[in-house]
């Protein structure tokens, strides 16, 4: 879909030089918890099935829902069941409100469930949904490291035909 208005990417002028804010953990014993979006949770004792950061707006987190339910179906592939994962993410997903803070995160389920969709949509003849787990990472984190202004500003240049990166 190359005439789509909005990439499956983030154009590499709108992503905020930052470090990586995902990874995957090669340390740890089970190996559900080495998901880049399973980490350390903020709000209580605990480990949180979605510590992924609330930033880069609905689009970044688009891109970032969208890349870390590929990992997750790679995970899938590769380690069958995970116990739950995917409804403990969903739960740490819905405690958020519907305000602008949580705009990214909005974003990020949106992307992340999308993808699910996509696969249960081709279960029966469909081919497998995976990509390289670097690949994914990697647009993980540039949708996190979006700057919701720049990409704003990227679209009304891509819809009048002006566009600089």
């Amino acid at each position: 879909m190359a005439d789509s208005i909005l990439p499956l990417e983030i154009p590499a002028c709108c992503v905020q030089a930052t470090p990586p804010a995902l990874s995957f953990r090669a340390a740890t014993l089970h190996p559900t918890h080495r998901l880049p979006f399973i980490g350390d949770a903020d709000d209580r004792p605990g480990c949180s099935f979605w510590a992924v950061p609330n930033t880069g707006g609905h689009l970044g987190g688009l891109q970032t829902g969208r890349a870390l339910g590929r990992i997750y179906l790679n995970h899938l592939a590769i380690h069958g069941y995970a116990g739950g994962c995917l409804s403990d993410a969903v739960l740490a997903l819905t405690r958020m409100s519907h305000n602008p803070v949580d705009d990214a995160r909005h974003g990020q389920a949106v992307g992340f469930l999308n993808v699910l969709d996509e696969l249960l949509a081709r279960l029966p003849f469909g081919e497998p949904v995976h990509g390289d787990d670097q690949v994914l990472l990697q647009q993980a984190n540039n949708g996190i490291a979006c700057d919701p202004q720049a990409y704003s500003a990227w679209l009304s240049q891509r819809l009048t035909g002006a566009v600089s990166c």
